[in-house]
């Protein structure tokens, strides 16, 4: 993927697409476990926005809305397999 219009906003990063949509507006973290997760990572075992155990159920929000210790250990698996890949 390819960042366009890349904004930094106290610490919120947002980007648009090609088209001019905003794709992401987030935290570092958020932005990096998004593209992690776009890119195959499973984070079924992390995540614990709907509730210990029950996963993401294919929807990004149960990642967003994840404790601090759930979205930690989300940013651990995303940045290995981000650079693992560099």
């Amino acid at each position: 993927m390819r960042f366009n219009n890349l904004k930094l906003d106290g610490e919120t990063i947002s980007y648009t697409d090609e088209s001019g949509y905003t794709a992401m507006s987030a935290n570092l973290s958020l932005l990096l476990i998004q593209e992690a997760w776009n890119a195959g990572v499973c984070f079924e075992a992390e995540a614990d926005g709907f509730g210990s155990g029950i996963g993401t159920q294919g929807d990004w929000s149960a990642i967003r809305d994840s404790s601090d210790e759930a979205l930690a250990k989300m940013l651990q698996k995303a940045l290995n397999h981000i650079l693992t890949k560099a």
